[in-house]
């Protein structure tokens, strides 16, 4: 952790626990019976000062490496202690991004190769440690790269999730399963030679995840041979879980592997990032796969596109 970053917390500490020391004496001076909404604020900030100074989070497990990795900064704070933040490994690629909550800029090809050998890194660093727990704020891309590379090792991978306002923690070993399971919907077969595989988690934005991945088959002269759908209508409630997020993962997996002769895959994604991680893990013995980044330009209003990201072979 930056000294920067030490600080900010360390005042948001001394600003709890003095928010602490004022609703104690308010409750010792009030006298009984006590209000509820005092107690429910004291409660409020007693937690707020464990989650910066305990261990950890009672549902990750307790002997665990820890990565934090960002392409921007988050808008919500994880409830991780100061120690946690202070000793994980971190991977910080803000330089290769633009981005706020979507990306306006995306690397160039020496870039990604770049970020690639960080999380290679990463990974022979961790090469003994059985289980990872990503603290990950970034696009689906990196999401699909960092599971990647632990797609050919035993280890359990936790990783963040924010779900209807609060933060959640889905593990890779949860059992496949929930409702909603899509399957993969095989499009018209051309005369091309790749493979396009679209996947919608995000029910509202499906037409228009439809159209610009046709707008950059055409812009980028891709030659599809087939394109495959994964979600979109199927799944109406987004992605429910961890156990929704390993069944997914695993269809879009086996589409990949299905992929005959060698030709490339081009994987356009609107999904979760804890579940492009799931998907990153079911990438291995496959032909080579292309990711695609979505971009948002703020300069000119609803204009998003797909543009190539990380080649993964």
């Amino acid at each position: 952790m930056d000294s920067e970053t030490r600080r900010k917390k360390e005042k948001l500490l001394a600003t709890h626990k003095q928010n602490l020391a004022n609703l104690e004496e308010q409750i010792a001076s009030h006298g009984p019976p006590t209000p509820l909404g005092l107690i429910n604020s004291r409660e409020s900030e007693k937690q707020s000062i464990a989650n910066l100074t305990g261990s950890t989070r009672s549902d990750l497990p307790a002997r665990a490496r820890y990565v934090n990795m960002w392409t921007y900064e988050p808008g919500e704070r994880l409830d991780l202690s100061l120690d946690i933040l202070d000793t994980c490994y971190r991977i910080d690629l803000t330089s290769f991004f633009s981005q706020t909550t979507h990306t306006v800029r995306s690397p160039n090809v020496s870039e990604w190769e770049d970020i690639l050998s960080q999380l290679r890194q990463f990974a022979n660093d961790c090469r003994h440690d059985p289980t990872i727990v990503g603290i990950i704020h970034s696009t689906a891309p990196i999401g699909v790269a960092f599971g990647r590379t632990f797609a050919a090792a035993p280890k359990t991978i936790w990783v963040n999730q924010g779900q209807k306002g609060r933060i959640d923690w889905w593990n890779s070993d949860a059992e496949a399963g929930g409702v909603d399971i899509p399957i993969a919907r095989p499009g018209e077969i051309s005369n091309g030679t790749d493979t396009v595989i679209e996947v919608c988690a995000i029910h509202h934005q499906r037409n228009n995840v439809r159209q610009q991945v046709t707008e950059a088959i055409d812009r980028l002269s891709i030659s599809v041979k087939e394109r495959i759908s994964i979600g979109f209508e199927d799944i109406p409630n987004g992605v429910q879980g961890p156990g929704h997020a390993t069944a997914i993962a695993n269809i879009v997996g086996q589409a990949v592997r299905n992929v005959q002769g060698g030709n490339e895959v081009h994987l356009f994604l609107a999904i979760p990032v804890a579940l492009s991680v799931f998907i990153g893990l079911e990438l291995n013995a496959c032909p080579q796969v292309r990711c695609y980044e979505h971009i948002k330009n703020d300069h000119t209003r609803n204009q998003h596109y797909y543009v190539p990201a990380c080649l993964l072979r």
